[in-house]
């Protein structure tokens, strides 16, 4: 809740989402300036941000195979046109 992933693709503030995480590797560490803001129930992280940027946001799941995310992709091509 209060992420920019959370207000993408959950705005009704749900504390979870299903996602398809099929990946073999994951972060094990998060930078300094990042944030992460989704982890799977293993504690896998899922989703970071960078809070000192308009927009920057990395999810280590498939969106592309999920109708729901298509507005990951949506606020994407929005932040590139602002």
């Amino acid at each position: 809740a209060g992420s920019l992933l959370a207000h993408i693709i959950a705005p009704s503030e749900l504390d979870s989402v299903a996602v398809n995480s099929l990946h073999h590797q994951a972060l094990r560490e998060v930078a300094q300036n990042f944030r992460a803001t989704a982890h799977s129930g293993e504690g896998i992280v899922e989703g970071i941000e960078d809070p000192g940027k308009t927009f920057f946001l990395g999810v280590q799941w498939l969106p592309e195979y999920l109708e729901r995310d298509q507005a990951l992709f949506d606020a994407l091509l929005m932040s590139e046109q602002a």
